[in-house]
Parts: structure tokens; sequence; C-alpha cells
């Protein structure tokens, strides 16, 4: 009883571990999508941060920075 309380217990482990793989590949997956379509509107990113920027606000500023560095890394996958 005990040897298949240890074997169910492995294969759930198993499959708990495959599907968090699944998960990972499929979250990089859409983040590169939306990396990409960041890479091809950073026309209007920055001209919208240029805007955020003038807010002189530290709220805009942070979001200024957050896009900054989101672009930077569609920048490197690009």
């Amino acid at each position: 009883m005990r040897k298949l309380a240890e074997i169910a217990k492995e294969e759930r482990k198993e499959r708990e571990a495959i599907a968090a793989k699944k998960a990972a590949a499929e979250k990089q997956r859409q983040r590169e999508a939306n990396l990409r379509t960041m890479y091809a509107d950073a026309e209007l990113l920055w001209a919208s941060m240029d805007t955020k920027a003038q807010r002189t606000t530290a709220a805009s500023y942070d979001e200024v920075t957050r896009i900054i560095k989101e672009l930077a890394a569609a920048y490197k996958l690009a």
C-alpha cells in the first residue's frame, strides 16, 4: 500500500513538473510576442514616454522607466 502511494506521489510530481515547464514556455512565448510588438511600436512608445516625462510626477517617471526597460529587452530580442 505504501509503495503504491509513493509511486502515485512520484507520478504526480512528474506531471506537475511537466505542466510547470509547459506553463513557463507559454509565458516566455507570450513575453517575446509582447516584446516584438513593443519593438514594432517603438516610435509611438518613445513619443508616449516623452509626454509622460513632461508630467513631472513620480508615477509618470516610474512608467517611463518601466517602458524603457521593456524596450531595452525588445531591442535585445530583435
